[in-house]
């Protein structure tokens, strides 16, 4: 779809649509004045959903372990918006209901909560971007609100906090003096800027190393899509709303890491964007797209690929190793996997993490039966109520 992303990139991206990776010629990553560039090795993925060699889901992933995350009165939570892994310890982030962070160690025991909502130095007034910092000690939290970003350990203090020099939805840290700041609407340079760039890379002087990505916005349009940026092991990476391309964040520039080649039936042009309904009416109306929703693995990738004649959002995992693609049928033998569709999260290495809810697990209790082992469901429901926090089921891609 590549959709106002950029066109030159779009232009190069598309001429390598056959090729995994575009190794013979350097891509120029500009996106905005002050923007360097950089050879880059970009993979280029094709995409295919009409074919006929699916898989199910046990030929791509197993089942491998469940954790049941204490419930306490302390610790209640509606929907897990996030969930992030450091060493030991499991945060899981309520950013809808409860409005809360929770730390737990390995097993699921709650051990203490980070900061609450409120108005005191060490309080929030929203949770919208919560992300680990660089070296995985702390986590930040972007409280938009204040226009505030603070960096907590996971006993919940405020270790530091900083002030973005513009009004931004998001901030992530690249290492310790540098800050990617992120906002949907765009954001202003300065008080007659009108480029209103989504991403802006600054030092925490507020000295603006790069901006660029001029944001879809406007009166008559506001579709977009939501965690657009993503932290994976030491990687940023920034998917734009509809787009086919995914790129990498560092600290000299934004290159474009991968590229979807969608097979399709009909395309989005740029001028679909000036209006919120056209655009939908196009978008749902195309055999197959892209919403941004995607998991890098040390040896995968793994994209969720919308079509318009099917009921649920297929999976393609992509192989680094041997630079194929292996589509999901839906199908399965193993009760456990279906819930590989609820809202995922890297765990380590080549696994995935599930978050799933109490009563979901329970509505499921009879097939779950049926096609699983006795003894393992009997440990996974033990004593699990419609009320209780939800459950992380552990995956691992096995191409």
């Amino acid at each position: 779809m590549n959709i106002r992303i950029i066109s030159l990139i779009a232009l190069i991206a598309l001429s390598f649509a056959c090729k995994d990776t575009a190794k013979d010629k350097p891509i120029s990553a500009k996106v905005d004045k002050g923007v360097k560039t950089a050879n880059i090795e970009m993979k280029v993925i094709d995409v295919d959903m009409e074919t006929k060699h699916t898989l199910p889901f046990d030929s791509l992933i197993e089942f491998v372990s469940f954790v049941k995350l204490e419930t306490t009165d302390d610790n209640l939570i509606g929907e897990a918006s996030n969930v992030i892994f450091i060493d030991d310890k499991i945060v899981v982030v309520d950013r809808m209901i409860s409005n809360m962070i929770s730390v737990y160690d390995s097993t699921g025991r709650f051990l203490n909560s980070i900061g609450k909502m409120g108005q005191g130095p060490a309080d929030y007034t929203s949770l919208w971007h919560v992300s680990k910092f660089p070296d995985k000690s702390l986590i930040t939290v972007a409280d938009m609100g204040t226009q505030r970003v603070k960096n907590y350990d996971l006993k919940g203090n405020v270790v530091d906090s900083y002030t973005p020099p513009f009004w931004a939805e998001g901030c992530y840290y690249i290492d310790k003096t540098d800050v990617v700041l992120f906002s949907d609407r765009g954001m202003k340079l300065s008080k007659n800027d009108e480029t209103l760039p989504q991403i802006i890379l600054s030092n925490l002087s507020g000295d603006v190393l790069f901006s660029g990505f001029p944001t879809d916005r406007k009166e008559h349009f506001h579709f977009t899509t939501f965690d657009q940026i993503k932290r994976v092991g030491d990687k940023l990476l920034y998917c734009p709303s509809y787009g086919d391309t995914i790129f990498q964040i560092e600290k000299n520039g934004v290159y474009p890491y991968y590229y979807l080649n969608i097979k399709r039936d009909k395309k989005i042009e740029k001028e679909d964007k000036l209006n919120e309904n056209v655009f939908r009416e196009k978008l749902y109306s195309l055999s197959a797209y892209f919403r941004g929703e995607f998991l890098e693995l040390d040896d995968y990738a793994m994209f969720n690929i919308t079509e318009n004649n099917d009921s649920w959002t297929r999976f393609v995992t992509y192989s680094k190793t041997n630079k194929q693609s292996y589509y999901c049928n839906g199908t399965y033998y193993d009760t456990r996997l279906r819930f590989y569709t609820d809202r995922k999260f890297v765990y380590k290495e080549n696994m995935i993490v599930a978050c799933v809810n109490a009563e979901t697990l329970l509505m499921f209790k009879d097939e779950l039966y049926r096609l699983c082992k006795k003894e393992d469901i009997d440990l996974l429901l033990k004593d699990l109520t419609e009320d209780d926090n939800p459950v992380l089921m552990y995956y691992r891609v096995k191409v």
